[in-house]
């Protein structure tokens, strides 16, 4: 891809990001879209001043299109830090949320967050602070780790104590805020999730990726751009996983999230699995085709927009038949 039609993609895709959604009826509901980990990383490291074709969007362009061809208004939010603060990047994201709702002058559509990964747990934060407020009636949690990441609990306590890795991501936050990591551990997810009340009646849908173990690095893993990476990861996982979160997390059999009074909100982990990796499940793989030189883009893309579209056909239905998209 040379750098022209480099830049025809991305500002196509900005465009369609500003755009919302399609003209014509009114939009099923706005679909809020929240990175994860390494949401802004690229802008974090120096230079600061990367041109835009050489930054790749945290959603693809594949995603937002997928659901703004299916009637959702799409808000991806941007600006977050890679591993900030839960309250950090919850604040961001509440700021950009609120600015956006001005658009509906009062009449707003029905609002689902969509968070991968740790954006799942910033999507319950933020419906925690502004759910009552705004219109919040489905969250939508894809490969979150909510009983926390394996891979965050051997950093933590493999290398460091948690008590101590708290204290040094703390005084580090004004140079590189790593918070988020340490707030990823088992211990501090259990009790970020005991403390939430969130409103009642909101729809909670877990999804996942998966990728099959050991598999040799090449040529056999299905995407060659970003598997191999995961294979250290995966190994700390220890279990079926995405490369980064295992499915006993992001896909619980029994999970509850408490809301006001007494009441809970049980998370439906739905039977819909992709073999998509952590990165394929979000990433703009068209942006960096050049540098990896690999023919799976289209095959990546592809099995990129099926995901969203049984997502979508999912989240749309009660509960979530079984389907195939492997």
């Amino acid at each position: 891809m040379d750098i022209l039609r480099r830049v025809l993609y991305i500002s196509a895709f900005l465009s369609l990001i500003l755009s919302g959604h399609l003209a014509g009826a009114a939009p099923k509901a706005l679909v809020v879209l929240i990175p994860g980990f390494g949401s802004s990383i690229l802008h974090e490291i120096p230079p600061h001043d990367l041109p835009p074709e050489s930054v790749s969007p945290y959603f693809s362009a594949t995603v937002a299109g997928t659901m703004i061809e299916a009637g959702y208004d799409v808000l991806a939010l941007k600006g977050m830090g890679s591993a900030a603060d839960f309250a950090v990047n919850g604040g961001r994201a509440i700021s950009q949320i609120n600015e956006y709702m001005l658009r509906y002058q009062g009449n707003p559509p029905p609002v689902y967050l969509l968070g991968h990964s740790m954006g799942g747990l910033l999507s319950l934060y933020v419906t925690n602070e502004i759910g009552f407020e705004v219109p919040i009636k489905k969250i939508i949690l894809l490969s979150t780790p909510l009983r926390g990441s394996k891979v965050a609990n051997k950093i933590a306590n493999g290398i460091i104590p948690l008590r101590l890795a708290e204290k040094a991501a703390e005084a580090l936050s004004g140079i590189i805020d790593l918070r988020g990591i340490v707030q990823m551990t088992t211990p501090k997810v259990d009790a970020f999730i005991a403390q939430l009340r969130l409103p009642a009646g909101i729809d909670i849908r877990a999804f996942s990726g998966v990728q099959p173990r050991n598999k040799l690095i090449l040529p056999s893993w299905d995407a060659p751009i970003q598997s191999p990476l995961y294979i250290p990861f995966a190994k700390l996982v220890g279990e079926d996983s995405d490369g980064v979160v295992g499915l006993s997390s992001s896909l619980p059999k029994t999970m509850a999230i408490p809301s006001i009074g007494k009441n809970r909100l049980m998370v439906q982990s739905e039977p819909l699995v992709a073999e998509l990796d952590h990165e394929e499940q979000h990433m703009d793989y068209r942006v960096i085709e050049d540098l990896f030189q690999t023919d799976e883009v289209d095959f990546i893309d592809q099995k990129q927009r099926e995901f969203y579209q049984h997502m979508i056909r999912c989240w749309e239905l009660p509960s979530c038949m079984p389907v195939g998209n492997k």
